[in-house]
């Protein structure tokens, strides 16, 4: 009650001229003295805040806080509605309009791609706004006797601003801290869940409120702080099993201890391992599985890789290089090439095309069957330089049908990359290996910027068991690919 109460009686936000947000509740709802920013990183949303308490100056009751930390790229921003309702106007100029297409324009030209919404509230709550608000509630609250230490808590209570355990609140009130969590104190919900050794998150409230619809589905923020951590997510209402693919599980796991969750870095972390037959110690990872070579390979690019000794010289070298077939037009000029370059590489390795097969088709299908079933090169695989569509998924399953190891896709958007995992879903348990270069040449394979992509689908891409993720272009010595093998580029 005085949570609710409090905030309308001390600090009462001012009433608006409708002129000034006639089109608010069109684009981002009634205002409110707080609301959720979500598609952009922190430092863009601090960045936007800092400008905007810089103009106003020393008008601190003007001030906009970034108050609480949902996920990686949702915050909630709090302050009086005034302020909040200026900086949303001015980040809705500036972004880019729902459903804009901008795959097109290179991506340090592009519009912010960012959703804002106010949530159903009266107060701004996480920030400085409601000091006076948290005090009048504690003076209340103390002199009712609604208090109590935190000798009194016998189960560790983790801190929303920091993961830290409540019962060592300094002076041991934990009165004043619980409403000082309220109403001032920052929140991080991924600090919050950053608790070392912990095995499993039992979800109590699986979905917010109906009036808060702004915040969303609780066990899905969730689950994304928990994804690729190892952690198992319990949901309370659940008791049966869940379904295939599903990230909750049920209350009973906790007792038959069935809910055990690798981490990413378990699952696709590299590792070195000592081969039984020559005692050689070697990386492990999931593309040198499916190669039996290294994990670093040459991408195929006319006119450099069209050529067989510069195949020839990857493979003595120990190496996978793709045989670029883009300039060539015939089925027998193909057999030739591949079959010169056959005789040419060390014994044992095989054979990578590269090519367009929407600029090659019937022929191609025909050759590469013939090779392989008839001529018994050693073709390893295909990457296919087309723009990944649901059609192509009929042509991977006919490559397939071909005896071939494994099928490369080359997506250059975020709407292709999951086009390519659809296409994984629908030749399953076949391997499909996912190309990313990204912009970084220049655009010729990409207007993206090279990590944003991938860290937006990183979860989808992870989730399929098939799926083998490679990245490319740019990597030109051993430091630059290390981050790219062991996992650390994303923590740059």
């Amino acid at each position: 009650m005085l949570f609710g109460s409090l905030p309308q009686i001390v600090s009462p936000q001012p009433a608006l001229h409708p002129l000034a947000v006639a089109d608010s509740p069109v684009h981002e709802g009634q205002p409110s003295p707080m609301a959720i920013v979500q598609g952009v990183p922190r430092d863009i949303v601090s960045m936007v805040l800092q400008k905007y308490n810089a103009f106003v100056k020393g008008n601190s009751d003007a001030h906009v806080y970034l108050s609480v930390t949902d996920t990686a790229d949702q915050f909630v921003i709090s302050g009086n509605i005034t302020s909040l309702v200026q900086v949303i106007m001015n980040v809705r100029r500036k972004a880019a309009a729902v459903n804009e297409d901008q795959s097109q324009v290179p991506f340090l030209q592009r519009k912010p791609e960012v959703t804002v919404r106010y949530i159903n509230t009266r107060a701004p709550l996480h920030c400085v706004h409601s000091t006076a608000v948290c005090e009048r509630h504690i003076a209340y609250a103390s002199a009712k006797g609604w208090t109590f230490a935190a000798e009194q808590m016998l189960v560790p209570v983790r801190s929303g601003e920091n993961g830290n355990d409540v019962r060592q609140t300094k002076g041991g009130d934990v009165s004043r801290y619980l409403a000082e969590s309220v109403y001032v104190r920052g929140m991080s919900w991924p600090k919050a869940l950053a608790c070392p050794k912990v095995t499993h998150v039992v979800d109590f409230a699986s979905v917010c409120p109906a009036d808060i619809p702004a915040i969303g589905n609780l066990r899905d923020r969730t689950w994304r702080c928990l994804d690729g951590r190892g952690i198992a997510l319990v949901s309370s209402d659940t008791l049966s099993q869940p379904d295939a693919g599903s990230n909750v599980w049920p209350v009973s796991c906790l007792y038959a201890n069935s809910s055990t969750v690798d981490s990413w870095k378990t699952k696709f972390g590299p590792a070195l391992v000592r081969t039984h037959t020559d005692s050689v110690v070697r990386m492990d990872t999931r593309l040198q599985r499916l190669t039996g070579l290294p994990p670093v390979m040459i991408g195929g690019l006319a006119p450099t890789t069209s050529h067989a000794e510069f195949i020839a010289a990857a493979s003595q070298a120990g190496y996978l290089a793709e045989l670029s077939i883009h300039d060539v037009c015939t089925e027998a000029e193909l057999i030739q090439r591949v079959s010169e370059t056959a005789h040419m590489i060390q014994r044992g390795h095989s054979i990578v095309l590269n090519g367009d097969w929407a600029s090659s088709q019937p022929w191609l299908m025909r050759a590469v069957q013939r090779m392989c079933q008839d001529l018994h090169l050693p073709i390893l695989g295909l990457t296919l330089d087309d723009t990944p569509t649901p059609a192509l998924a009929e042509t991977v399953q006919a490559l397939y049908a071909m005896n071939l190891q494994y099928v490369a896709l080359k997506p250059q958007t975020v709407r292709q990359i999951h086009c390519v995992l659809d296409i994984a879903d629908c030749v399953h348990p076949h391997p499909v290996v996912l190309q990313w270069f990204g912009g970084r040449t220049g655009g010729h394979h990409s207007f993206e910027e090279f990590h944003m992509p991938i860290i937006q689908t990183y979860s989808a891409i992870r989730s399929r068991s098939n799926i083998v993720l490679v990245a490319g272009s740019g990597f030109g010595d051993a430091a630059g690919m290390l981050p790219y093998i062991d996992g650390s580029w994303g923590e740059m």
